[in-house]
C-alpha cells in the first residue's frame, strides 16, 4: 500500500520535500495511517532541545519516529572529531540504519534540534514490527540499506583507528589504510 508513504530526497523538486535537508540520504516519511499502526509498539515522549537520543559507538539503541519536531543526525562526534550534520529528520521520519538491525555500534549520533515529540520503540518491539508489519519493515530495510550505503560512499565513516599518535604501530596502520583508500 504505497499510498501511505511519502518519499523525500535531497535536491528533490517535489512539494513534500520542500525545506527538508536530508544530505542525499534516503529518508521516507510515514503517513498518519502508518504512524497509528506503530503506536502500539512504543511510547511517546517529549525531549528538550539539544537532548541526545544516542551517541556514536553505542549499542542497543532504540528506534525513534519523530512525531512533532526535528532531530539532527551527526557524524564525527566524540574522540575530538569535528561534528558534521549528516541529516535532519522531521515529522513522520525515523532514525536508524543497519546497526539498528544487527546490534553493531552506531556510526552516528542523534540530538533534538528543538523540543521534539517522538515515539521511542525498543529493539525487541522493532524486531516484532519487522516480523509482523511487512509494509513498514520493507520501508525500514530500504532506508537502512540506503543510509549505510550513503555513509560508506561519502567515506566520512567506516574505519576508525584508535591508538597513540606517536606509536609506530599506529603510524604503520594509518599509512596502510591511507594507501588502500580508507
Amino acid at each position: 500500500m504505497t499510498s501511505s508513504l511519502i518519499f523525500s530526497e535531497a535536491n528533490s523538486s517535489s512539494p513534500q520535500s520542500a525545506g527538508i535537508q536530508t544530505a542525499g540520504i534516503f529518508h521516507p516519511t510515514f503517513a498518519p495511517a502508518l504512524l497509528n499502526r506503530l503506536k502500539c509498539y512504543g511510547s511517546e515522549e517529549i525531549v528538550s532541545e539539544s537532548f541526545s537520543l544516542f551517541v556514536r559507538g553505542e549499542r542497543d539503541v532504540d528506534w525513534f519516529v519523530i512525531l512533532d519536531g526535528a532531530v539532527e543526525i551527526l557524524e564525527g562526534v566524540g574522540n575530538n572529531r569535528e561534528e558534521h550534520i549528516v541529516a535532519r529528520l522531521t515529522d513522520g521520519q525515523f532514525t536508524g540504519e543497519l546497526d539498528l538491525l544487527d546490534n553493531r555500534e552506531t556510526l552516528v549520533s542523534c540530538r533534538a534540534v528543538r523540543p521534539t515529540r517522538l515515539m521511542r520503540i525498543c529493539r525487541a518491539s522493532l524486531a516484532q514490527i519487522m516480523r509482523s508489519e511487512t509494509e513498514i519493515a520493507n520501508l525500514i530495510m530500504q532506508a537502512s540499506i540506503s543510509r549505510r550505503g550513503n555513509l560508506v560512499q561519502q567515506a566520512t565513516s567506516g574505519v576508525t583507528l584508535l591508538g597513540h599518535g606517536y606509536s609506530i604501530d599506529t603510524i604503520r596502520l594509518q599509512r596502510f589504510l591511507s594507501r588502500n583508500g580508507y
